[in-house]
């Protein structure tokens, strides 16, 4: 038994490494394969580990741990979360740990196991329990050769589907597990924000598998990956889980994907056996199942059923190339009369470039305005460069109206007088243009619509999304993906456009957050109607032959009078010793003339600029 000094010493070691103490003082049930015992100590896998680094790298850097944890099937996070919420129990008197689950049954499973950990301390350090309420497990103190030291400190569990028991306590530890599966998933979330204290000493872990796109689960991954929500995304793949190794069988043949992900991803042989074992038995054969359930990348894991808008595999790709790219974050000060200085590096800057501005070429901007209120949708614009056919810049925040139209105008003069689309569908669109051309702005997309009263065509400044022009967007933009039109250099432009599918069959729907893929969609829209400045013609796209069209030949016949005029141009021409034009030779195909034409692009061959 320990003194009182030397109890709390261990605490604050545990608080400081609580690593060591959970793979000597920390029981488990295991899962009992062959050889196994039924019980061990915790010693952390792999997956725990990422989890644990990404909570005490906050704490060591002073700001609240917040894990959002995607993963495959069973990596142990559940079982590492318990083992957390027990020592902060036991180091951290007068503390309230929280476990909620989807489903009554599951908060149930993971309290019994937080339960089994308790039961097996050490008995030096075991806490002496303070009444036996159901569903909580209650620390009253640890009693000491020379004296007791009070703990006083609660571990709850909850469910999705249940009463809102968080409301009103102050919670220092929080495990949401399954989140992606919770019924009022948005609602629990806002509670649970509210009721742990933004210190140091608290955290908050969200875990789950993917469950599609469009819920909390989903959304606040993506803000996460944006920085916009103080929680850090911990992404577990299939080929990291402890148990996820079989014996290769003699005559097992490595078939091509499978070899592509051993390269990709340094997965050896067993992994390999074991992916293909339940990608056959669990998921019954459909690998959107299993990337669901046991995701490679985090995109794959996102896949929902449904048909989807735009190519997936396409925008998987796209999305992990582009996430690779050179990104610059900030502000822009058009103060600032040397270019070179007009962008301004800010780590939290709404504005995000991946290529700068190029006098040679031209830009269009798609712009998705909002009202810029706080909880609602936020405003999104979408540079795109019209040469390269990429996206290479987008900004992305809450602003109101007038305060987005300050941000355009210096975006589009940032990009050489770049063209606005901006979205006046709900009449925000409208505040945002009007200011920008009453601050001297000039260079907008002009909507032309035929009036049928006057049949005349009519000019409208900005793009408006109708039941007529909906399908504009969405088939332009699947048709520039399938071909490799276009390349997104934005991941969370990917990762919207991944997210739209069709709710019926004729219209397609974006998630909760769409703004950055319709941004995108009416550059590349705009882009299709509008000509070329230096060339005056609409954009010649890689499906389209890349040679003149053939010229139509006609059959002159030349009356008395035409002769006349032949003949006599054809003698002053001969005075000058130039050839006559209606001499044979003047009609001689030289061997230039004969040379092949320009060779045609082929539509599904090697993409223009190669990205693909």
């Amino acid at each position: 038994m320990l003194t009182v000094a030397e109890f709390r010493a261990l605490q604050a070691a545990i608080r400081e490494n609580p690593l060591p103490f959970m793979a000597s003082g920390l029981t488990i049930r295991t899962k009992q394969h062959e050889g196994q015992a039924p019980t061990t100590t915790l010693d952390v896998n792999l997956p725990q580990q990422k989890v644990h680094d990404a909570l005490w790298g906050m704490r060591q850097q002073g700001k609240p741990p917040r894990a959002i944890v995607l993963k495959a099937r069973q990596p142990g996070i559940s079982t590492y979360c318990s083992g957390i919420n027990v020592v902060t129990k036991l180091t951290q008197p007068f503390t309230i740990t929280m476990t909620i689950a989807h489903v009554e049954d599951g908060a149930t499973n993971l309290f019994q196991r937080e339960k089994f950990m308790v039961s097996r301390l050490p008995l030096g350090i075991r806490p002496k329990m303070k009444g036996d309420r159901k569903g909580h497990i209650d620390f009253d103190y640890v009693q000491c050769r020379d004296g007791r030291v009070e703990l006083s400190s609660e571990g709850m569990i909850g469910y999705a589907t249940g009463k809102p028991i968080w409301r009103g306590l102050t919670i220092h530890g929080c495990h949401l597990s399954e989140f992606a599966f919770f019924v009022r998933d948005k609602e629990v979330l806002l509670g649970i924000l509210q009721a742990v204290p933004h210190s140091p000493d608290s955290y908050i872990v969200i875990e789950s598998t993917a469950n599609g796109m469009g819920n909390a689960f989903q959304v606040e991954w993506q803000r996460a990956e944006a920085g916009e929500s103080g929680f850090q995304t911990v992404f577990i793949p299939w080929y990291e889980l402890p148990d996820a190794t079989m014996v290769v069988p003699k005559d097992f043949q490595v078939e091509s994907d499978e070899r592509q992900l051993m390269q990709q991803y340094q997965i050896g042989l067993p992994q390999i056996v074991w992916r293909r074992h339940v990608l056959e038995t669990q998921c019954q054969g459909q690998q959107d199942l299993f990337d669901q359930e046991y995701p490679t990348t985090v995109s794959s894991a996102f896949l929902v059923t449904g048909r989807p808008a735009f190519p997936v595999a396409v925008l998987r790709r796209m999305r992990e190339r582009a996430a690779e790219a050179t990104v610059f974050a900030g502000r822009l000060d058009m103060t600032q009369t040397d270019p070179r200085k007009q962008f301004v590096p800010h780590e939290e800057g709404e504005l995000r470039v991946w290529k700068w501005p190029t006098a040679e070429h031209a830009y269009i901007i798609g712009v998705d305005p909002s009202a810029g209120i706080e909880g609602g949708d936020y405003s999104s614009l979408s540079v795109f460069d019209r040469h390269a056919a990429e996206i290479v810049a987008t900004w992305h925040g809450l602003h109101s109206p007038i305060e987005l139209a300050h941000v355009l105008m210096d975006l589009g003069t940032f990009y050489h007088e770049a063209v606005l689309a901006v979205e006046i569908t709900g009449g925000h669109g409208f505040s945002t243009m009007e200011e920008c051309r009453a601050r001297g702005y000039r260079n907008f997309y002009i909507w032309q619509r035929l009036d049928r009263i006057k049949n005349t065509m009519t000019n409208y400044y900005g793009w408006m999304t109708t039941f007529a022009t909906r399908p504009l967007l969405f088939d332009g933009m699947h048709f520039a993906l399938s071909h490799r039109e276009i390349m997104i250099w934005d991941p969370e432009t990917c990762f919207e456009l991944m997210g739209c599918r069709y709710i019926s069959n004729e219209r397609a729907e974006g998630e909760d957050h769409d703004d950055r893929a319709f941004s995108a969609m009416i550059s590349w829209r705009v882009h299709l109607e509008t000509p070329m400045p230096d060339t005056g013609q609409l954009p010649r796209l890689a499906y389209m032959h890349a040679v003149e069209p053939k010229k139509e030949e006609h059959e002159y016949r030349l009356s008395n009078v035409d002769k006349q005029v032949w003949d006599a141009v054809d003698q002053e021409r001969l005075g000058s010793g130039a050839q006559p034009l209606g001499s044979p030779a003047a009609f001689v195909v030289t061997a230039d003339e004969l040379e092949s034409p320009a060779e045609e692009v082929d539509p599904y061959g090697e993409p223009p600029g190669g990205w693909y």
